[in-house]
């Protein structure tokens, strides 16, 4: 990915934060340390990372619990986190579970804002003006600097954006070697269109 135009500053290169479910604490602040020290201040998290071990919202609560251990930590880091998923049902962008997701995002890392807010997949039982106007009000309440999505088709990309306020200013897709869609279905060329910073 290239540094979201909210944060200049952030590397290009981001430390995603899915394989450290379990993992014990000293080793969590370790990581975090050793990514600083290398020049990545971008994290990335969810609270479905962990859902399937220790359980909904492990990462999140290890990294603040790393946050707490070490002051000024988290002031260094560009920290993105994610809703739109939670356990035992089927993904949920209402305007009220993306509250309470962000609310408890904000709980379990010790934090008042998180930087980067994402809608981590689309919910098509969820109207995209309802998700905006969330979005927006999370916003303008402080307790995210900036939103984005995860997974979205340019169509629902469009869709959203057509009611927001606030800009889309991410767009986190699959892209490896094994997955090539976003260089052909129009994911890539949007995001330079409208300036959305792809992250993969």
């Amino acid at each position: 990915m290239i540094s979201p135009a909210p944060f200049p500053d952030a590397a290009p290169l981001a430390f995603g934060t899915m394989r450290l479910a379990g993992a014990p604490p000293a080793q969590v602040r370790a990581l975090l340390e050793a990514t600083l020290e290398a020049g990545l201040t971008l994290v990335d998290t969810a609270p479905i990372y962990g859902a399937c071990g220790p359980g909904f919202g492990d990462v999140e609560s290890r990294l603040g619990a790393a946050f707490a251990e070490a002051p000024g930590m988290r002031d260094r880091i560009v920290l993105v986190t994610k809703a739109g998923i939670e356990p035992g049902m089927p993904y949920d962008s209402s305007a009220g579970a993306l509250r309470a997701s962000c609310e408890a995002s904000l709980r379990r890392m010790g934090t008042d804002r998180i930087d980067l807010f994402l809608i981590h997949r689309p919910d098509v039982l969820t109207g995209p003006a309802e998700v905006a106007e969330a979005l927006d009000r999370l916003v303008a309440d402080g307790l995210v600097g900036a939103v984005g999505v995860s997974n979205h088709t340019p169509a629902q990309v469009s869709a959203l954006a057509h009611h927001m306020e606030a800009p889309l200013v991410a767009n986190q897709v699959e892209v490896s070697p094994l997955a090539i869609g976003a260089l052909f279905d129009g994911t890539l060329d949007q995001c330079q269109e409208r300036e959305i910073v792809p992250m993969a």
